[in-house]
């Protein structure tokens, strides 16, 4: 046993390969450029950027060189618009043609004709009145003859009818005259204010004491 620990003792006391390098020491250090040492006031106006080619973005002339480009576009607009436009064509049309739309025709309506036939308007036909429904019947001047009889015994014959103050007749019956008095106009008189005057000849140049004027 002592004699492997002092084996090992040996190996430890002797000196490695870099024994002959000098020791480290951070003083050997150096810099080409040394960074001064920072300001205590930073300034007031930062320091730019150095120009970068690779960040500064390509122009239109180093994209599109065979190009004319313009180096303000905008102020300067050419004078002269293309003189042959392009014109959209239809594909569903096998004749289309480049102009899409053709001239105008220098008629494109005819003349008017300068005595046009007028518009006739058929006749208008009139609807006919149908004529009243007629019945003999024992009827009264107090009615003016447009009425039968309430009472159907009246109608049973003229003796029944005479009892019952009334003559046999068709009714309605139709005025052909009016009665008037000292000559005056009758045609305006509303006949149902005086029946028994205004519907018969009889009644109006009898009991009336008038003067009867046809219609």
């Amino acid at each position: 046993p002592n004699s492997t620990e002092s084996s090992i003792k040996e190996l430890i006391d002797q000196p490695t390969n870099n024994s002959s390098k000098e020791p480290f020491n951070q003083s050997n250090i150096t810099s080409n450029s040394p960074t001064s040492s920072p300001s205590v006031q930073p300034s007031s106006s930062p320091m730019k950027a150095t120009s970068d080619p690779l960040s500064t973005p390509p122009t239109k002339a180093q994209i599109f060189p065979d190009s004319e480009v313009t180096s303000d576009p905008s102020s300067s607009p050419t004078r002269s618009p293309t003189e042959n436009p392009t014109f959209f064509t239809s594909s569903s049309d096998d004749n289309s043609k480049t102009d899409p739309t053709s001239g105008p025709t220098n008629q494109p309506t005819t003349a008017p004709t300068k005595n046009p036939a007028p518009q006739t308007t058929p006749p208008v036909t009139p609807i006919p009145i149908p004529e009243p429904i007629e019945t003999i019947c024992c009827t009264g001047r107090d009615s003016g003859y447009q009425v039968c009889k309430p009472d159907a015994l009246c109608s049973t014959n003229p003796e029944e009818c005479g009892k019952c103050n009334g003559v046999i007749v068709s009714v309605p019956l139709q005025r052909t005259g009016c009665c008037s008095w000292e000559g005056q106009d009758c045609s305006s008189l509303d006949p149902t204010a005086n029946p028994s005057c205004q519907y018969m000849i009889s009644d109006c140049e009898g009991r009336c004491s008038g003067t009867w004027q046809p219609f």
